[in-house]
Protein backbone atom coordinates (compact mmCIF):
# COMPACT_ATOMS: atom_id res chain seq x y z
CA UNK A 1 0.00 0.00 0.00
CA UNK A 2 1.76 3.13 -0.81
CA UNK A 3 0.67 6.90 -2.22
CA UNK A 4 1.03 8.76 -5.29
CA UNK A 5 3.37 11.76 -4.31
CA UNK A 6 1.76 14.30 -5.64
CA UNK A 7 -1.62 16.12 -6.02
CA UNK A 8 -4.67 14.99 -5.13
CA UNK A 9 -8.54 15.65 -5.78
CA UNK A 10 -9.05 13.54 -2.45
CA UNK A 11 -10.11 16.24 0.58
CA UNK A 12 -8.58 14.40 3.24
CA UNK A 13 -7.32 17.84 5.02
CA UNK A 14 -11.01 19.90 5.16
CA UNK A 15 -10.09 22.22 2.06
CA UNK A 16 -13.55 22.67 1.18
CA UNK A 17 -13.83 26.55 2.50
CA UNK A 18 -10.48 27.05 0.57
CA UNK A 19 -11.56 25.79 -2.16
CA UNK A 20 -14.73 27.48 -1.84
CA UNK A 21 -13.26 31.01 -1.48
CA UNK A 22 -10.64 30.41 -4.46
CA UNK A 23 -13.53 29.08 -6.93
CA UNK A 24 -15.34 32.43 -5.43
CA UNK A 25 -13.14 34.93 -6.64
CA UNK A 26 -12.10 33.53 -9.55
CA UNK A 27 -15.64 32.60 -11.31
CA UNK A 28 -16.69 36.44 -10.09
CA UNK A 29 -16.59 38.60 -13.58
CA UNK A 30 -16.81 42.12 -11.41
CA UNK A 31 -13.54 41.04 -10.14
CA UNK A 32 -11.53 39.92 -13.36
CA UNK A 33 -8.63 39.99 -14.97
CA UNK A 34 -7.45 38.42 -11.21
CA UNK A 35 -4.72 37.23 -9.61
CA UNK A 36 -5.17 34.65 -6.36
CA UNK A 37 -2.05 33.20 -4.51
CA UNK A 38 -1.89 30.27 -2.85
CA UNK A 39 0.51 30.10 -0.62
CA UNK A 40 2.27 27.23 1.16
CA UNK A 41 5.35 25.50 2.57
CA UNK A 42 6.03 22.83 -0.38
CA UNK A 43 4.70 19.61 0.36
CA UNK A 44 1.88 21.62 2.29
CA UNK A 45 -1.02 20.89 -0.35
CA UNK A 46 -1.01 23.67 -2.52
CA UNK A 47 -1.14 21.39 -5.94
CA UNK A 48 -4.27 19.48 -4.68
CA UNK A 49 -5.92 22.69 -3.04
CA UNK A 50 -5.77 23.97 -6.75
CA UNK A 51 -6.67 20.71 -8.48
CA UNK A 52 -9.87 20.58 -6.12
CA UNK A 53 -10.60 24.02 -7.44
CA UNK A 54 -10.46 22.84 -10.94
CA UNK A 55 -12.33 20.00 -10.47
CA UNK A 56 -15.06 22.00 -8.80
CA UNK A 57 -15.23 24.94 -10.96
CA UNK A 58 -15.74 22.17 -14.06
CA UNK A 59 -18.41 20.13 -12.30
CA UNK A 60 -20.82 23.11 -11.51
CA UNK A 61 -19.95 26.07 -14.04
CA UNK A 62 -21.12 26.28 -17.49
CA UNK A 63 -18.96 25.23 -20.57
CA UNK A 64 -18.15 28.47 -21.41
CA UNK A 65 -15.37 28.10 -18.90
CA UNK A 66 -12.12 26.86 -19.15
CA UNK A 67 -8.95 25.61 -16.95
CA UNK A 68 -5.37 25.55 -18.09
CA UNK A 69 -3.07 24.15 -16.26
CA UNK A 70 0.75 25.18 -16.48
CA UNK A 71 3.91 23.61 -15.06
CA UNK A 72 6.18 25.81 -14.39
CA UNK A 73 9.06 23.28 -13.83
CA UNK A 74 8.50 21.79 -17.00
CA UNK A 75 9.74 24.44 -18.32
CA UNK A 76 13.01 25.18 -16.49
CA UNK A 77 15.40 24.82 -18.93
CA UNK A 78 13.69 26.66 -21.39
CA UNK A 79 15.80 29.91 -22.82
CA UNK A 80 12.45 31.92 -22.70
CA UNK A 81 9.92 31.07 -20.10
CA UNK A 82 8.51 34.12 -21.05
CA UNK A 83 7.27 32.60 -24.25
CA UNK A 84 6.67 29.19 -23.31
CA UNK A 85 4.19 30.41 -20.51
CA UNK A 86 2.40 32.67 -23.24
CA UNK A 87 2.64 29.85 -25.71
CA UNK A 88 1.34 27.21 -23.36
CA UNK A 89 -2.44 29.41 -23.02
CA UNK A 90 -2.80 29.48 -26.29
CA UNK A 91 -1.87 26.30 -27.33
CA UNK A 92 -4.20 25.20 -24.29
CA UNK A 93 -7.24 27.39 -25.88
CA UNK A 94 -6.38 26.17 -29.23
CA UNK A 95 -6.74 22.46 -28.48
CA UNK A 96 -9.93 23.26 -26.52
CA UNK A 97 -13.11 21.67 -28.15
CA UNK A 98 -15.64 24.84 -27.62
CA UNK A 99 -13.50 26.57 -29.44
CA UNK A 100 -14.65 27.33 -33.19
CA UNK A 101 -12.22 26.62 -36.02
CA UNK A 102 -12.02 30.93 -36.53
CA UNK A 103 -11.42 31.38 -33.38
CA UNK A 104 -8.63 28.44 -33.47
CA UNK A 105 -6.91 30.01 -36.58
CA UNK A 106 -6.95 33.53 -34.94
CA UNK A 107 -4.64 31.52 -31.81
CA UNK A 108 -2.16 30.17 -34.40
CA UNK A 109 -1.22 33.86 -35.92
CA UNK A 110 -0.87 34.76 -32.75
CA UNK A 111 1.08 31.86 -31.68
CA UNK A 112 3.24 32.67 -34.89
CA UNK A 113 3.55 36.05 -33.83
CA UNK A 114 5.15 35.38 -30.46
CA UNK A 115 7.33 33.23 -31.35
CA UNK A 116 8.74 34.81 -34.41
CA UNK A 117 9.14 38.26 -32.77
CA UNK A 118 11.91 39.33 -30.42
CA UNK A 119 10.28 41.46 -28.44
CA UNK A 120 13.77 42.08 -26.51
CA UNK A 121 16.83 43.10 -27.17
CA UNK A 122 20.04 41.15 -25.72
CA UNK A 123 20.85 43.78 -23.03
CA UNK A 124 17.13 44.74 -22.81
CA UNK A 125 15.84 41.41 -21.85
CA UNK A 126 17.16 41.25 -18.64
CA UNK A 127 17.64 45.35 -17.67
CA UNK A 128 13.41 45.63 -18.57
CA UNK A 129 13.21 42.99 -15.63
CA UNK A 130 14.18 46.07 -13.40
CA UNK A 131 10.63 47.49 -14.50
CA UNK A 132 8.56 44.81 -14.05
CA UNK A 133 9.61 44.25 -10.17
CA UNK A 134 7.29 47.18 -9.32
CA UNK A 135 9.83 48.56 -6.92
CA UNK A 136 12.89 49.83 -8.62
CA UNK A 137 10.97 52.96 -10.45
CA UNK A 138 12.55 53.64 -13.76
CA UNK A 139 15.08 51.75 -15.52
CA UNK A 140 16.77 55.60 -16.27
CA UNK A 141 17.66 56.05 -13.05
CA UNK A 142 20.68 53.00 -12.87
CA UNK A 143 23.85 53.30 -15.11
CA UNK A 144 24.32 50.85 -17.26
CA UNK A 145 27.69 49.88 -14.89
CA UNK A 146 25.16 49.22 -11.80
CA UNK A 147 22.67 46.76 -13.77
CA UNK A 148 25.83 44.75 -15.49
CA UNK A 149 27.21 44.69 -11.96
CA UNK A 150 24.42 42.64 -11.02
CA UNK A 151 23.56 40.49 -13.81
CA UNK A 152 26.53 39.42 -15.07
CA UNK A 153 26.69 36.34 -12.78
CA UNK A 154 24.20 35.23 -15.29
CA UNK A 155 24.56 36.42 -18.44
CA UNK A 156 28.85 36.29 -19.10
CA UNK A 157 28.29 36.73 -22.43
CA UNK A 158 26.76 40.29 -21.98
CA UNK A 159 28.78 43.48 -21.83
CA UNK A 160 28.16 46.99 -20.39
CA UNK A 161 27.68 48.01 -23.98
CA UNK A 162 24.82 45.63 -24.24
CA UNK A 163 23.14 46.84 -21.37
CA UNK A 164 23.53 50.05 -22.46
CA UNK A 165 22.49 49.57 -25.69
CA UNK A 166 19.56 47.74 -24.15
CA UNK A 167 18.42 50.63 -21.77
CA UNK A 168 18.46 52.78 -24.55
CA UNK A 169 16.44 50.43 -26.73
CA UNK A 170 13.79 50.03 -23.73
CA UNK A 171 13.67 53.93 -23.40
CA UNK A 172 12.68 54.31 -27.51
CA UNK A 173 10.58 51.42 -27.38
CA UNK A 174 8.38 52.22 -23.97
CA UNK A 175 7.10 55.51 -26.17
CA UNK A 176 6.98 53.15 -29.34
CA UNK A 177 7.02 50.08 -30.63
CA UNK A 178 7.35 48.25 -27.23
CA UNK A 179 4.16 49.11 -25.91
CA UNK A 180 2.18 48.94 -29.29
CA UNK A 181 3.41 45.26 -29.08
CA UNK A 182 1.81 44.50 -25.16
CA UNK A 183 -1.41 46.62 -26.74
CA UNK A 184 -1.50 44.52 -29.36
CA UNK A 185 -1.03 41.26 -28.08
CA UNK A 186 -3.83 42.15 -25.42
CA UNK A 187 -6.16 43.87 -28.07
CA UNK A 188 -5.52 39.87 -29.72
CA UNK A 189 -6.36 38.22 -26.87
CA UNK A 190 -9.21 39.92 -25.67
CA UNK A 191 -11.08 39.27 -29.75
CA UNK A 192 -9.98 35.84 -29.20
CA UNK A 193 -11.91 35.57 -26.08
CA UNK A 194 -14.74 37.56 -27.28
CA UNK A 195 -15.29 35.82 -30.61
CA UNK A 196 -14.92 32.28 -28.68
CA UNK A 197 -17.36 33.43 -26.09
CA UNK A 198 -15.74 32.22 -23.12
CA UNK A 199 -16.69 34.01 -20.11
CA UNK A 200 -14.39 32.61 -17.27
CA UNK A 201 -10.52 31.70 -18.99
CA UNK A 202 -8.80 30.05 -15.29
CA UNK A 203 -5.21 29.80 -15.60
CA UNK A 204 -3.27 27.44 -12.72
CA UNK A 205 0.29 28.14 -12.67
CA UNK A 206 1.93 25.39 -10.42
CA UNK A 207 5.16 23.46 -9.07
CA UNK A 208 7.24 27.40 -8.77
CA UNK A 209 8.73 25.98 -5.73
CA UNK A 210 10.75 23.67 -7.91
CA UNK A 211 12.13 26.78 -10.41
CA UNK A 212 14.93 28.40 -10.15
CA UNK A 213 14.37 32.15 -9.25
CA UNK A 214 14.75 33.40 -12.87
CA UNK A 215 11.97 31.11 -14.25
CA UNK A 216 10.17 32.28 -11.39
CA UNK A 217 10.25 36.12 -12.35
CA UNK A 218 10.06 35.59 -16.03
CA UNK A 219 6.51 33.41 -15.36
CA UNK A 220 5.75 36.57 -13.01
CA UNK A 221 6.75 38.61 -16.41
CA UNK A 222 4.94 37.26 -18.87
CA UNK A 223 1.49 37.10 -16.98
CA UNK A 224 1.50 40.59 -16.42
CA UNK A 225 0.70 40.42 -20.23
CA UNK A 226 -2.54 38.78 -19.63
CA UNK A 227 -3.52 40.87 -16.22
CA UNK A 228 -5.27 43.90 -18.33
CA UNK A 229 -7.79 41.05 -20.25
CA UNK A 230 -11.39 41.10 -18.65
CA UNK A 231 -12.47 37.18 -17.69
CA UNK A 232 -8.85 36.11 -17.30
CA UNK A 233 -8.20 34.52 -13.14
CA UNK A 234 -4.78 33.54 -12.36
CA UNK A 235 -4.53 30.72 -9.34
CA UNK A 236 -0.56 31.03 -8.32
CA UNK A 237 0.58 28.15 -5.74
CA UNK A 238 3.79 29.47 -4.56
CA UNK A 239 5.69 29.64 -1.42
CA UNK A 240 5.69 33.64 -1.00
CA UNK A 241 9.21 33.21 0.57
CA UNK A 242 10.39 31.20 -2.97
CA UNK A 243 9.34 34.77 -4.00
CA UNK A 244 11.53 36.98 -1.69
CA UNK A 245 14.52 34.78 -2.34
CA UNK A 246 13.73 34.73 -5.86
CA UNK A 247 13.99 38.88 -6.54
CA UNK A 248 16.58 39.13 -3.74
CA UNK A 249 18.69 37.09 -5.50
CA UNK A 250 18.39 38.72 -8.97
CA UNK A 251 18.64 42.17 -7.43
CA UNK A 252 20.91 41.56 -4.66
CA UNK A 253 23.53 43.99 -5.91
CA UNK A 254 21.24 46.73 -6.85
CA UNK A 255 20.93 50.33 -5.07
CA UNK A 256 17.95 50.20 -2.72
CA UNK A 257 17.37 46.26 -1.92
CA UNK A 258 17.41 46.78 1.36
CA UNK A 259 14.34 48.09 0.98
CA UNK A 260 11.17 45.54 0.76
CA UNK A 261 11.61 44.40 -2.95
CA UNK A 262 9.55 41.45 -2.90
CA UNK A 263 6.54 42.59 -0.67
CA UNK A 264 5.99 45.24 -3.03
CA UNK A 265 6.19 42.67 -6.46
CA UNK A 266 3.59 40.59 -4.26
CA UNK A 267 1.22 43.25 -3.44
CA UNK A 268 1.24 44.09 -7.08
CA UNK A 269 1.02 40.67 -8.45
CA UNK A 270 -0.90 38.81 -6.40
CA UNK A 271 -4.30 40.49 -5.52
CA UNK A 272 -5.96 38.15 -3.38
CA UNK A 273 -3.46 35.62 -1.07
CA UNK A 274 -4.86 32.54 0.65
CA UNK A 275 -2.29 30.88 2.87
CA UNK A 276 -2.72 26.53 3.47
CA UNK A 277 -3.02 26.92 7.69
CA UNK A 278 -0.30 24.22 9.00
CA UNK A 279 -1.93 20.96 10.00
CA UNK A 280 -1.93 20.57 13.79
CA UNK A 281 -1.49 17.24 15.72
CA UNK A 282 -5.31 16.35 15.68
CA UNK A 283 -5.72 17.38 12.19
CA UNK A 284 -2.18 15.21 11.45
CA UNK A 285 -3.47 12.20 13.23
CA UNK A 286 -7.13 12.38 10.64
CA UNK A 287 -4.63 12.80 7.85
CA UNK A 288 -2.78 10.06 8.56
CA UNK A 289 -5.58 8.22 9.01
CA UNK A 290 -7.37 8.44 6.06
CA UNK A 291 -4.00 7.57 4.12
CA UNK A 292 -4.21 4.34 5.79
CA UNK A 293 -8.26 3.78 4.91
CA UNK A 294 -8.39 5.46 1.84
CA UNK A 295 -7.99 2.27 -0.12
CA UNK A 296 -10.56 0.16 2.45
CA UNK A 297 -13.21 2.80 2.90
CA UNK A 298 -14.59 3.76 -0.11
CA UNK A 299 -16.87 7.02 0.75
CA UNK A 300 -14.14 7.80 3.18
CA UNK A 301 -13.89 11.75 2.53
CA UNK A 302 -17.85 12.00 3.35
CA UNK A 303 -17.28 10.54 6.70
CA UNK A 304 -14.51 12.83 7.41
CA UNK A 305 -16.61 15.95 6.56
CA UNK A 306 -19.24 14.23 8.55
CA UNK A 307 -17.30 13.91 11.27
CA UNK A 308 -16.37 17.17 13.93
CA UNK A 309 -13.58 18.50 12.36
CA UNK A 310 -12.10 19.30 16.40
CA UNK A 311 -12.11 15.78 17.47
CA UNK A 312 -10.29 12.89 16.21
CA UNK A 313 -12.53 10.45 14.04
CA UNK A 314 -15.43 8.76 15.82
CA UNK A 315 -14.05 4.89 15.40
CA UNK A 316 -17.72 3.54 16.78
CA UNK A 317 -19.01 5.52 14.20
CA UNK A 318 -17.00 4.10 11.54
CA UNK A 319 -17.04 0.68 12.50
CA UNK A 320 -20.73 1.13 12.31
CA UNK A 321 -20.74 2.82 8.85
CA UNK A 322 -18.33 -0.27 7.71
CA UNK A 323 -19.15 -3.18 10.14
CA UNK A 324 -16.87 -5.58 7.93
CA UNK A 325 -13.37 -3.20 7.80
CA UNK A 326 -13.54 -3.26 12.10
CA UNK A 327 -9.95 -4.37 12.40
CA UNK A 328 -8.22 -2.49 9.07
CA UNK A 329 -10.14 0.88 11.01
CA UNK A 330 -8.54 0.21 14.40
CA UNK A 331 -5.51 -0.58 13.48
CA UNK A 332 -5.10 2.50 11.79
CA UNK A 333 -6.91 4.76 14.12
CA UNK A 334 -3.79 3.38 16.83
CA UNK A 335 -1.20 3.48 14.31
CA UNK A 336 -2.11 7.70 13.36
CA UNK A 337 -2.76 8.13 17.06
CA UNK A 338 0.85 6.66 17.95
CA UNK A 339 3.19 7.84 15.43
CA UNK A 340 1.23 11.57 15.18
CA UNK A 341 2.16 13.80 18.38
CA UNK A 342 5.84 13.11 17.15
CA UNK A 343 5.76 13.39 13.27
CA UNK A 344 4.04 16.77 14.23
CA UNK A 345 6.94 18.14 16.56
CA UNK A 346 9.09 17.86 13.52
CA UNK A 347 7.43 17.66 10.16
CA UNK A 348 5.25 21.10 10.97
CA UNK A 349 2.29 19.54 10.35
CA UNK A 350 3.30 18.78 6.30
CA UNK A 351 1.05 16.57 4.76
CA UNK A 352 3.43 15.30 1.46
CA UNK A 353 6.08 14.76 4.31
CA UNK A 354 3.64 12.62 6.29
CA UNK A 355 2.99 11.07 3.25
CA UNK A 356 6.71 10.14 2.28
CA UNK A 357 7.17 8.64 5.50
CA UNK A 358 4.16 5.87 5.12
CA UNK A 359 5.86 5.01 1.71
CA UNK A 360 8.69 4.29 3.76
CA UNK A 361 6.90 2.21 6.36
CA UNK A 362 4.84 0.37 3.83
CA UNK A 363 7.81 -0.37 1.63
CA UNK A 364 9.97 -2.22 4.54
CA UNK A 365 6.55 -3.97 5.15
CA UNK A 366 6.24 -5.33 1.57
CA UNK A 367 9.81 -6.20 1.38
CA UNK A 368 9.85 -8.21 4.84
CA UNK A 369 6.73 -10.06 3.85
CA UNK A 370 8.43 -10.99 0.88
CA UNK A 371 11.15 -12.62 2.60
CA UNK A 372 8.31 -14.35 4.69
CA UNK A 373 9.30 -11.87 7.60
CA UNK A 374 7.23 -10.62 9.82
CA UNK A 375 7.33 -6.76 11.03
CA UNK A 376 4.93 -5.48 13.57
CA UNK A 377 3.83 -1.96 11.93
CA UNK A 378 3.55 -0.10 15.14
CA UNK A 379 6.80 -1.33 16.27
CA UNK A 380 8.66 -0.56 12.64
CA UNK A 381 6.73 3.27 12.65
CA UNK A 382 8.16 3.78 16.28
CA UNK A 383 11.67 3.04 15.25
CA UNK A 384 11.77 4.65 12.02
CA UNK A 385 10.44 7.73 14.07
CA UNK A 386 13.71 7.83 15.51
CA UNK A 387 15.93 6.99 12.60
CA UNK A 388 14.62 10.28 10.93
CA UNK A 389 14.13 12.36 13.81
CA UNK A 390 17.20 11.32 16.07
CA UNK A 391 19.91 9.57 13.77
CA UNK A 392 22.61 9.54 16.84
CA UNK A 393 20.44 7.79 19.37
CA UNK A 394 18.70 5.09 16.20
CA UNK A 395 22.50 4.29 15.62
CA UNK A 396 23.10 4.08 19.07
CA UNK A 397 20.38 1.56 19.60
CA UNK A 398 21.55 -0.60 16.43
CA UNK A 399 24.43 -2.15 18.45
CA UNK A 400 22.98 -5.12 19.85
CA UNK A 401 24.91 -4.35 23.42
CA UNK A 402 23.07 -1.39 23.90
CA UNK A 403 19.80 -3.08 24.15
CA UNK A 404 19.30 -3.83 28.27
CA UNK A 405 20.23 0.27 28.46
CA UNK A 406 16.76 1.19 26.10
CA UNK A 407 14.86 -1.57 28.37
CA UNK A 408 16.51 -0.27 31.48
CA UNK A 409 15.32 3.26 30.07
CA UNK A 410 11.78 1.93 29.18
CA UNK A 411 11.28 0.99 32.49
CA UNK A 412 12.64 4.47 34.19
CA UNK A 413 12.72 7.66 32.39
CA UNK A 414 15.24 8.98 34.79
CA UNK A 415 18.31 6.80 33.77
CA UNK A 416 21.60 5.93 35.90
CA UNK A 417 24.44 8.15 34.52
CA UNK A 418 26.12 5.10 32.91
CA UNK A 419 23.12 4.69 30.19
CA UNK A 420 24.93 5.01 27.20
CA UNK A 421 20.51 6.61 26.14
CA UNK A 422 20.84 9.11 29.40
CA UNK A 423 22.35 11.91 27.36
CA UNK A 424 19.38 11.90 24.92
CA UNK A 425 16.45 11.69 27.45
CA UNK A 426 16.44 15.63 27.97
CA UNK A 427 15.54 16.28 24.38
CA UNK A 428 11.83 16.88 24.64
CA UNK A 429 11.13 14.88 21.22
CA UNK A 430 12.79 12.08 22.88
CA UNK A 431 10.38 12.41 26.07
CA UNK A 432 7.65 12.53 23.41
CA UNK A 433 9.20 9.45 21.91
CA UNK A 434 9.17 7.09 24.73
CA UNK A 435 5.70 7.74 25.71
CA UNK A 436 4.68 5.99 22.53
CA UNK A 437 3.32 2.80 24.20
CA UNK A 438 4.90 0.35 21.91
CA UNK A 439 8.29 -1.34 23.89
CA UNK A 440 11.02 -1.89 22.02
CA UNK A 441 13.30 -3.24 24.05
CA UNK A 442 11.14 -6.28 24.88
CA UNK A 443 11.31 -6.62 20.49
CA UNK A 444 14.25 -8.79 18.38
CA UNK A 445 15.01 -5.37 16.35
CA UNK A 446 17.92 -7.29 14.40
CA UNK A 447 14.96 -7.77 11.47
CA UNK A 448 13.85 -4.16 11.22
CA UNK A 449 17.47 -2.29 11.09
CA UNK A 450 18.22 -5.06 8.42
CA UNK A 451 15.40 -3.71 5.87
CA UNK A 452 15.92 -0.04 6.97
CA UNK A 453 19.36 -0.68 5.36
CA UNK A 454 18.00 -2.30 2.45
CA UNK A 455 15.59 1.12 1.71
CA UNK A 456 18.32 3.44 2.59
CA UNK A 457 19.36 3.82 -1.26
CA UNK A 458 15.21 4.82 -1.23
CA UNK A 459 14.30 7.07 1.44
CA UNK A 460 18.05 8.49 2.32
CA UNK A 461 16.21 8.81 5.65
CA UNK A 462 15.75 12.42 6.47
CA UNK A 463 16.24 14.06 3.07
CA UNK A 464 13.42 11.87 2.12
CA UNK A 465 10.77 14.40 3.94
CA UNK A 466 12.62 17.58 2.92
CA UNK A 467 11.77 20.09 0.06
CA UNK A 468 14.40 20.60 -2.38
CA UNK A 469 16.13 23.85 -1.43
CA UNK A 470 16.03 22.22 2.55
CA UNK A 471 18.04 19.68 0.83
CA UNK A 472 20.18 22.00 -1.06
CA UNK A 473 21.00 23.47 2.22
CA UNK A 474 21.89 20.48 4.01
CA UNK A 475 24.55 19.64 1.56
CA UNK A 476 26.21 22.15 1.49
CA UNK A 477 26.36 22.49 5.47
CA UNK A 478 27.28 18.67 5.48
CA UNK A 479 30.49 19.24 2.97
CA UNK A 480 32.43 20.88 5.39
CA UNK A 481 33.14 24.22 2.84
CA UNK A 482 33.01 27.40 4.19
CA UNK A 483 31.80 28.78 0.13
CA UNK A 484 29.37 26.04 0.36
CA UNK A 485 28.15 27.38 3.56
CA UNK A 486 28.01 30.99 2.59
CA UNK A 487 25.99 29.65 -1.05
CA UNK A 488 23.26 28.59 0.51
CA UNK A 489 22.90 31.31 3.65
CA UNK A 490 19.98 33.49 2.03
CA UNK A 491 18.58 30.45 0.91
CA UNK A 492 18.47 28.79 4.25
CA UNK A 493 16.54 31.85 5.55
CA UNK A 494 13.79 31.10 3.20
CA UNK A 495 13.02 27.87 4.58
CA UNK A 496 10.28 27.50 7.20
CA UNK A 497 11.45 26.57 10.80
CA UNK A 498 10.73 23.24 10.92
CA UNK A 499 12.38 22.56 7.85
CA UNK A 500 15.25 24.59 9.38
CA UNK A 501 15.22 22.54 12.43
CA UNK A 502 15.32 19.38 10.47
CA UNK A 503 18.59 20.59 9.05
CA UNK A 504 19.85 21.51 12.14
CA UNK A 505 19.00 18.05 13.71
CA UNK A 506 21.15 16.38 10.75
CA UNK A 507 23.86 18.96 11.29
CA UNK A 508 24.23 18.24 15.12
CA UNK A 509 23.75 14.16 14.82
CA UNK A 510 26.75 14.29 12.48
CA UNK A 511 28.94 16.49 14.21
CA UNK A 512 28.68 14.32 17.83
CA UNK A 513 29.04 11.13 15.67
CA UNK A 514 32.85 10.59 16.73
CA UNK A 515 34.98 10.72 20.40
CA UNK A 516 35.39 14.82 19.62
CA UNK A 517 33.12 17.28 17.55
CA UNK A 518 33.64 17.37 14.30
CA UNK A 519 35.05 21.52 13.89
CA UNK A 520 33.97 22.12 10.08
CA UNK A 521 30.16 20.52 11.15
CA UNK A 522 30.54 22.93 14.27
CA UNK A 523 30.87 25.92 11.99
CA UNK A 524 28.02 24.57 9.97
CA UNK A 525 25.75 24.04 13.13
CA UNK A 526 26.37 27.92 14.22
CA UNK A 527 25.61 29.02 10.73
CA UNK A 528 22.44 27.73 10.29
CA UNK A 529 21.58 28.37 14.61
CA UNK A 530 22.59 32.17 13.51
CA UNK A 531 19.51 32.72 11.10
CA UNK A 532 17.09 34.77 12.77
CA UNK A 533 14.40 32.62 13.42
CA UNK A 534 16.62 30.01 15.14
CA UNK A 535 18.76 32.19 17.45
CA UNK A 536 16.09 31.41 20.16
CA UNK A 537 16.76 27.95 20.13
CA UNK A 538 20.42 28.10 19.85
CA UNK A 539 21.46 28.16 23.47
CA UNK A 540 18.91 25.37 23.90
CA UNK A 541 20.57 23.29 21.00
CA UNK A 542 24.24 23.98 22.09
CA UNK A 543 23.53 23.00 25.58
CA UNK A 544 22.99 19.21 23.84
CA UNK A 545 27.13 18.95 23.71
CA UNK A 546 28.70 18.28 27.19
CA UNK A 547 30.32 21.64 27.85
CA UNK A 548 33.68 19.64 27.49
CA UNK A 549 33.65 18.69 24.58
CA UNK A 550 34.15 22.34 23.08
CA UNK A 551 37.36 22.58 22.01
CA UNK A 552 39.21 26.11 21.93
CA UNK A 553 39.17 26.67 18.34
CA UNK A 554 35.52 26.73 18.65
CA UNK A 555 35.96 30.02 20.42
CA UNK A 556 35.63 31.97 17.32
CA UNK A 557 32.51 30.95 16.63
CA UNK A 558 30.53 30.83 20.11
CA UNK A 559 31.71 34.63 20.35
CA UNK A 560 30.30 35.82 16.84
CA UNK A 561 27.01 33.32 17.90
CA UNK A 562 26.57 35.25 21.63
CA UNK A 563 27.10 39.01 19.77
CA UNK A 564 23.88 38.08 17.79
CA UNK A 565 22.22 37.20 21.02
CA UNK A 566 20.36 38.76 24.05
CA UNK A 567 22.34 39.57 27.21
CA UNK A 568 19.98 37.18 28.80
CA UNK A 569 20.83 34.67 26.72
CA UNK A 570 24.66 35.09 25.62
CA UNK A 571 24.81 34.73 29.65
CA UNK A 572 23.01 31.58 30.29
CA UNK A 573 25.18 30.15 27.45
CA UNK A 574 28.31 31.58 28.91
CA UNK A 575 27.39 29.86 32.40
CA UNK A 576 27.10 26.89 30.76
CA UNK A 577 30.13 26.89 28.92
CA UNK A 578 32.18 27.89 31.96
CA UNK A 579 32.27 24.41 32.93
CA UNK A 580 35.10 24.08 30.39
CA UNK A 581 38.04 25.78 32.10
CA UNK A 582 40.33 25.85 29.14
CA UNK A 583 37.64 27.03 26.98
CA UNK A 584 36.59 29.91 29.64
CA UNK A 585 40.08 31.13 29.93
CA UNK A 586 40.14 31.50 25.90
CA UNK A 587 36.99 33.06 25.74
CA UNK A 588 38.40 35.69 28.70
CA UNK A 589 41.24 36.30 26.25
CA UNK A 590 39.67 36.84 23.54
CA UNK A 591 37.41 39.94 25.11
CA UNK A 592 40.01 40.84 26.43
CA UNK A 593 41.47 41.43 23.41
CA UNK A 594 38.14 42.54 21.61
CA UNK A 595 38.36 45.77 24.16
CA UNK A 596 41.99 46.65 23.96
CA UNK A 597 41.17 46.34 19.99
CA UNK A 598 38.31 48.76 20.12
CA UNK A 599 39.38 50.84 23.20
Amino acid sequence: MLWKDSETSSDYLNFDYLVKAVKDIAMDESLTPSTIGVYGDWGSGKSSLMQMVEKSILEKSPKDTICVRFNGWLFEDYEDAKTAFCGTILDELRKHSSIPSKVKRQITKLLKKIDGKKLLVKGGALALDFLLTGGLGSIASLSADVIYSAIKDKASNITVEDIQAGINSIKKEQTESKRDDIKNFQKDFKKILDDSEIKHLIIFVDELDRCSPDTVLDIFAAMRLFLFVKNTSFIIGADNRLIDYSIKTRYKNIPGNNLDISKEYLEKLIQYPITIPKLDQLELERYLTCLLLEKEITNLTECVKDANMFEPIDSDKLVSLHPDKETKIKEALLLSKQISPTLAAKLNGNPRQCKRFLNTLFMRLDMAKSRNVALDKNVLAKLMLLEYFKESMYEVLMRPENKEYLKALENNPQPSSDNVLSRFVEDEWVKGWMNIKVKLGECDLKPYYYFSRSTQRIDQSIKNLLSPDAEKCLDAFLSRSDSQRERVHNLFETLNDSEKMLVVDQIFDEMIKGEDLDAELFKSLIAAVSCDSLLAKSVEILKKIPALKFTTGMVGQLTSLKSKLSNDDAKELDDYLNANAALSKAQDLTNRLGRKKHS
